[in-house]
């Protein structure tokens, strides 16, 4: 199954249809496509096998295909934020990849590209394309206490997000909603702030000669560049910065 994510306005139509934004093309329907482009065109396609994909949305609770298929682009203008967001990832995700040359690194692309990119681009679809899924207060709260204790129980392991969902019997989508509305933030942003916490605290106490890099790769943090902006973000300081002090 093989997606399109062109650069802003580098289309300029689709199958007829007038392109004046940013869009994902679905290459998956059975009618053929017929494109125009602009001189500067230049984009991003991502395959994925429809075994991994349906086993992620089984896992998931996700519709598999119900999105795909239709030949026509996803606009990612106005309020699809599920899927610029994706898109969005997914340019940062390949102008990292030159820099993925240590073992450690390669890891991760291995494991982006087999889990989390699938992960990210159907829930972006059904995010985009569905109303939210109600589950009942109790079972979203049974479900969120859940997810608390897997992901607490499992934190230096980076669970996956099927792994999440498999633990708390929910669909993303519910599980998402039990977050944000109780705490604030989804799942995936509890589980990094987590992480991040337990990074700081190490380094608060680490002996000297510490490495920022083994304590970060010890709680699954492989792309430096991106654990530093984070650790950025949340704490106001460098990662080394708060080793030295």
């Amino acid at each position: 199954m093989t997606f399109g994510f062109p650069a802003s306005n580098s289309v300029k139509s689709w199958d007829g249809r007038e392109i004046n934004c940013p869009a994902m093309f679905d290459f998956n329907g059975t009618n053929g496509y017929d494109a125009v482009t602009r001189r500067e065109f230049f984009g991003v396609t991502v395959s994925f096998s429809k075994e991994n994909i349906s086993r992620i949305a089984e896992q998931l609770k996700l519709p598999a295909t119900q999105f795909v298929g239709s030949n026509l682009p996803h606009l990612l203008e106005g309020k699809n934020h599920p899927l610029a967001e994706f898109r969005q990832y997914l340019y940062g995700f390949c102008d990292s990849l030159p820099k993925a040359k240590v073992l450690n690194e390669s890891h991760l692309v291995t494991a982006i590209l087999d889990e989390e990119l699938p992960v990210r681009l159907l829930t972006a679809l059904v995010e985009s394309k569905s109303e939210p899924h109600n589950q009942p207060l109790k079972v979203r709260q049974k479900g969120l206490r859940l997810a608390i204790d897997f992901i607490e129980e499992n934190c230096p392991y980076n669970p996956s997000i099927p792994d999440i969902c498999a633990a708390t019997n929910l669909s993303w989508r519910s599980l998402d909603r039990a977050f944000k509305e109780c705490l604030g933030v989804g799942p995936k942003r509890y589980l990094l702030n987590l992480r991040l916490a337990q990074v700081r605290r190490q380094l608060k106490s680490a002996p000297p000669r510490t490495k920022v890099v083994d304590i970060a790769n010890d709680w699954g943090f492989w792309h430096m560049g991106d654990f530093a902006r984070e650790y950025r973000k949340m704490f106001g300081e460098a990662p080394a910065e708060s080793l030295t002090r």
